[in-house]
């Protein structure tokens, strides 16, 4: 079963921010989410329990299941030193 992918506002801007090759490189990233969140690759965030990190490139998403739902609510794209910081 898929899961729907959705941006909160923050990582909407994010993504928009990015150039055109970022942007593939994320949304390929964001797809895969769509098959299976919790795919190998997808590491927990210890500062933020609940929330998991994948790679895509020298950024990192940062992101939530609901299972429930069936829905993968992504809160972060930013590069790799500046995605875990309030």
């Amino acid at each position: 079963m898929r899961y729907t992918v959705e941006l909160q506002r923050g990582a909407e801007r994010q993504f928009d921010r990015l150039s055109a090759e970022l942007k593939r490189s994320v949304l390929r990233a964001l797809r895969s989410l769509e098959q299976d969140p919790r795919r190998p690759g997808a590491r927990p965030v210890r500062s933020m329990p609940g929330s998991l990190r994948m790679r895509a490139g020298d950024y990192r998403i940062i992101y939530e299941v609901d299972d429930a739902r069936r829905l993968v609510l992504v809160s972060r794209i930013a590069r790799r030193d500046k995605a875990y910081r309030d």
